[in-house]
């Protein structure tokens, strides 16, 4: 879809009554255009989420950022950069987090941190407590769902999923295809 058409999709959700719009991916901090959709959502008197890895964060995005009262979220696998990395499959992307994370915070953005149970005998708990310690205010948990990578190429089912699809949520894809849920696009 096209930067209007974004801005299309952001009106239509206003006019019924949407409350919030979540940005998140793939990365959604690597798509060009993210700054000029946060405005147009700001301009609808949306309240605004951008879900990142938070390891691609350009210096106008900060701006962008604070200027429209963004609230970024962030997944944190591990309090250990060896156990963080292999998770996204990232290298560096524990310092690249942690970094921007504390960057957030010296900026006055408040973050959500998440905290995912991948594999066993993680450091979800070290994990959590890293980033309460960041001084991240809101650190929550959840385990890997099956789907995407984690799926390990077996078919999701409605099973699968938490139960909350459609429950005041929607997810919109690229090509403009509409989800119960960001989960539930497979089904």
């Amino acid at each position: 879809m096209t930067v209007r058409d974004w801005s299309n999709v952001i009106d239509q959700l206003a006019d019924v009554g949407t409350l919030d719009v979540r940005f998140i991916g793939g990365e959604p901090t690597l798509y060009p255009s993210l700054p000029a959709l946060i405005k147009h959502a700001h301009g609808r008197i949306l309240g605004i989420e951008v879900f990142s890895n938070m390891t691609h964060i350009r210096p106008e995005l900060w701006d962008t950022f604070t200027e429209y009262g963004v609230k970024p979220a962030t997944s944190y696998y591990s309090d250990t950069f060896e156990e963080h990395d292999r998770v996204p499959q990232l290298r560096g992307s524990h310092r690249k987090t942690r970094a921007h994370v504390q960057k957030a915070l010296e900026l006055g953005i408040p973050l959500r941190g998440g905290v995912v149970a991948v594999q066993a005998g993680q450091r979800v708990q070290e994990a959590a407590r890293d980033l309460a310690a960041l001084g991240v205010g809101t650190v929550g948990g959840d385990w890997t769902w099956a789907f995407g990578r984690a799926s390990n190429g077996a078919a999701p089912t409605v099973a699968d999923l938490c139960g909350h699809c459609t429950h005041e949520k929607c997810a919109i894809g690229p090509t403009g295809d509409v989800w119960p849920c960001v989960l539930g696009r497979a089904l």
